[in-house]
């Protein structure tokens, strides 16, 4: 995230993320390396989707090895261009910041395929909706309502019994400025937030008060 222009400050235990708000990324200028983490990668590549630059993510020989088709596809139904080798990592991504909504059924539920495409619906004109047939985790949604992010979940109006919707609209991410109150029950609930979903969330976040702390080892 530093290497897009994301101001972090590390001690032993905290990280101090400063936000650069939802279009403050800026270009970087060498590959980002993910490691070997697939959260990383897939949700990394929804909010680059929406950038007006090139970026490129790449990570350790076992992340190279996983699919990544199943987040090339939807955003490239949106607009962003990918380049894969056989649908697999490195990923070059010509993102775009005029992305078009897309209503996206998942055929294998996945909260990070989930999560890239409601990042990549904060830059798209019109409302991304999303569509599990199976619930997977909720990270994600939490963390963007959280932050003051507008975003509707719920039962969907369809088959199976279980099918639950989130969607987003370009224009629901924050204004810079302080935050609204969280809802009642959001500080207990961010306790069981993923570090990796919150830290893709807070980049976009710019208020004046205080950035955000991320606490290791508690």
């Amino acid at each position: 995230m530093q290497q897009l222009g994301v101001r972090i400050d590390q001690t032993e235990n905290d990280l101090v993320i400063h936000g650069v708000g939802i279009d403050g990324l800026r270009a970087p200028t060498d590959a980002m390396d993910c490691g070997n983490s697939g959260t990383t990668m897939r949700l990394l590549s929804g909010i680059l989707a929406g950038q007006n630059f090139v970026s490129t993510l790449t990570g350790d020989e076992s992340l190279c090895s996983r699919p990544m088709q199943r987040i090339i596809e939807p955003l490239e139904a949106m607009g962003a261009q990918i380049s894969a080798k056989d649908g697999r990592a490195p990923l070059t991504i010509y993102g775009s910041s005029d992305l078009k909504a897309i209503d996206y059924e998942l055929l294998i539920a996945s909260a990070q395929v989930k999560s890239s495409i409601l990042l990549a619906g904060l830059h798209a004109e019109g409302k991304t909706t999303v569509i599990e047939n199976e619930v997977t985790r909720d990270h994600t949604e939490r963390m963007l309502d959280f932050f003051g992010v507008s975003i509707e979940t719920g039962k969907a109006e369809r088959e199976p019994e279980n099918a639950r919707l989130a969607a987003v609209r370009r224009g629901a991410a924050p204004a810079p400025g302080p935050r609204r109150p969280p809802r009642a029950g959001a500080i207990a609930g961010s306790r069981r937030f993923n570090s990796r979903r919150y830290f893709f969330s807070r980049i976009f976040y710019r208020g004046r008060g205080p950035a955000a702390r991320i606490v290791f080892g508690n």
